[in-house]
């Protein structure tokens, strides 16, 4: 799986985990040399790893509402449903991956929790 969610952050997936992922700058840091990129992971730090995808998105979404310097309850509003027309899209994109419906069948990979809110997982943010 290798979901974008926008310009800098990403979905993929190993055998037991949805990992988020952070785009990085790959000219700085130290994985850096004399100005050459040489950033192993294509410019994308692993962020935390979820077994629950409905869980990664609401570490997702705190994270872009911490980073977004809103100053009022109307900006908090507007963000947190931009978030959701988001999310929508992403349970739009498992089906096309999964080819069935959320909640059609419950297991570790399933996109049922996008949409109930619930969650077993627990992300690991490093």
């Amino acid at each position: 799986m290798n979901l974008n969610l926008d310009d800098r952050y990403r979905i993929v997936s190993d055998e037991y985990n949805f990992i988020l992922q952070k785009r990085t700058d790959p000219s700085r840091g130290p994985n850096t040399r004399k100005g050459k990129k040489l950033n192993k992971t294509g410019g994308w730090k692993d962020v935390g790893y979820w077994k629950d995808l409905g869980q990664l998105l609401l570490s997702y979404s705190g994270q872009k509402l911490r980073a977004s310097g809103v100053a009022n309850m109307e900006e908090v509003y507007r963000l947190l449903e931009t978030l959701r027309v988001e999310i929508r899209a992403i349970g739009k994109q498992c089906v096309t991956f999964w080819g069935k419906t959320p909640g059609e069948k419950e297991d570790s990979k399933d996109c049922h929790h996008i949409h109930s809110g619930t969650g077993g997982g627990r992300g690991e943010e490093r």
